[in-house]
């Protein structure tokens, strides 16, 4: 009779046991979301704190160099300024500094060393003694 009697509610007591394991199991686990909620919000509350205090920091540098800034900006616009001022081309050649290389190579006409070389026709040493 015992057995029948164990036969018959066994697989009701398994049933019983199994949703007793869950409930604690979720329990768990929502306690776990909440521990998890509260430090993501604690931390969210810290990187907000911190980002007060740098943006305070950084005015107060930025207030401390702002006749410094200033200044730089001006000298970059003047620059900037003088660069949209200047001739563009898309040659070289047009360019001061291009001019200045051409007119400093020997047989340009009519600058210092135009004219032939003399090599051949000079036999003796390069160093006069």
């Amino acid at each position: 009779m015992p057995w029948g009697l164990l036969l018959k509610a066994g697989p009701y007591a398994l049933i019983g046991l199994a949703l007793l394991w869950g409930g604690f199991e979720h329990s768990w686990r929502v306690t776990l979301q909440r521990n998890a909620a509260t430090e993501v919000a604690r931390a969210q509350a810290e990187v907000a704190a911190y980002r007060e205090a740098d943006a305070a920091n950084t005015r107060k540098i930025e207030d401390a160099h702002a006749a410094e800034v200033n200044r730089l900006r001006g000298e970059a616009s003047a620059r900037e300024n003088a660069i949209r001022r200047s001739v563009a081309s898309m040659s070289c050649i047009d360019t001061p500094a291009y001019r200045a290389f051409v007119g400093s190579l020997p047989g340009t006409p009519g600058k210092a060393g135009a004219g032939p070389s003399d090599g051949p026709r000079r036999t003796g040493p390069s160093v006069p003694r």
